[in-house]
Order: C-alpha cells, then structure tokens, then sequence
C-alpha cells in the first residue's frame, strides 16, 4: 500500500504491567483490497486468524468477511475479540460470530459482547449461549490473574491463575490465542491445549515487550502432557 502508512500503536505500561493502546486510523491494514491474490489464498488455508478491530474500517471488514466466508469447510476459523477504544459494533461482532469456529474473548470483553448481543445472565451461561447461539466449536475465555476457561459444547477446561512476576501483559493474549490454534491444528486434546497456552501466555507476561523469544520447552505441546 503506498497510499497509507503501516500500522502504529503506542502502548502505555502502569505500574501494574497493565497496557493501554492507543491504535492510530487510518493505516494501511483498514485499507485491505479484495484482490484476487489476497482471495485466492482461501483455498490453501488451514487456519484464519482474525479480530474485531482489523475491521474498523469498511474496505478490509468486507475483504476478511468475504475471505471467510470463501474458505473451505475444515478451516479453522478462529475470531480473537480485541475490543479497541470505540473500534466494534454489535453487527461486526455478530457477523464475525457468525462466520467462526472458535472465538476467544477475556473476562473484560464478555459482558460488554453479552450486552451488544442482548445475552442475559453470569459468565457460564452467557458461554452457553454462545456456543449454541452460533454453533461454535470452543469459546475460549481468558481471566487475566484468575486464569482461564475452555468450553465446548460437552467438554470444559478450568485453568486457575498462577503466580509470576508479570514485567508487562503485552503480547499475552495472542500468545493464549495462537497457542490454541497450533493445538487444535496438530488435534492435541483440550486440556493439554489449555495447560500449554497458559505456560505460554505466562512467559510473555514474565518478559519486556510483547514477542519474546520462545523457550525450547514452550515449543513444545508434550511437555505441558507430562506437567
């Protein structure tokens, strides 16, 4: 894109190691052409990660939800909720839910997606209804300190949180997130799954800045088996 700058964010760190984002408009992922390289690649994929904010802007909302809708039946559709400054509305996440497979959202996002999606009731039954309402395959939910569910239409996975020297929470949620992925592309059961994102998501929480470099054991999905 020559027309539009990359993409900046500034990041804010309290005392706390808690981020605040100030993500800047009108850069060049708001401005995603639906060009025939760009659809073309549907076929070959087996995984689409994808989130609320990168559909901000009208040209790259209709590029991704027409790159999703085009993907063949055993994608892996994964929607990661980051719920930005004022960047969502109640159609773009409905339709994002609509088109996915897996959504993961923290304990922060929950009510405010409950409430755009007229969702009554606490945690585990708004879950429920997500799961039925749009014929997900997991939700995955995040609790910061209190750690963190998985939850399928028969099976759920509580992790409890655990103590570590956070140095900031950048980076923490994708890390959970992408760990995810890599584990339901290689069908590694559930609660192996949830136990090595948490590993995962802690470590970058016990480091600078938001892609630190990755143990060799991290890498690892039998080590969090044996754990």
């Amino acid at each position: 894109d020559t027309n539009h700058p990359t993409g900046t964010v500034t990041v804010e760190v309290s005392d706390q190691g808690q981020p605040d984002f100030t993500i800047h408009e009108n850069v060049a992922w708001d401005y995603i052409p639906q060009e025939a390289g760009i659809l073309g690649l549907t076929a070959q994929a087996d995984l689409v990660c994808f989130g609320s904010l990168g559909q901000r802007c009208e040209t790259s909302r209709r590029t991704i939800q027409r790159f999703l809708a085009a993907t063949p039946p055993n994608c892996l559709r994964f929607f990661d909720v980051n719920l930005r400054q004022h960047f969502f509305t109640r159609d773009v996440i409905a339709r994002s839910l609509e088109l996915s497979d897996v959504l993961k959202l923290n304990d922060e996002e929950l009510p405010v997606v409950a409430e755009l999606l007229s969702i009554p009731g606490e945690q585990d039954e708004v879950l429920t209804e997500l799961l039925r309402r749009f014929s997900l395959r997991l939700v995955v939910l995040t609790r910061g300190a209190d750690g963190s569910v998985i939850r399928s239409a028969d099976q759920e996975s509580v992790c409890g949180g655990k103590k570590i020297e956070v140095a900031d929470t950048v980076g923490a949620g994708d890390a959970f997130t992408a760990t995810v992925a890599v584990g339901l592309l290689r069908g590694v059961d559930l609660e192996t799954i949830h136990l090595h994102a948490q590993r995962v998501a802690g470590f970058v929480c016990t480091q600078p800045g938001g892609t630190p470099d990755m143990p060799a054991e991290l890498r690892d999905f039998s080590k969090s088996s044996e754990s």
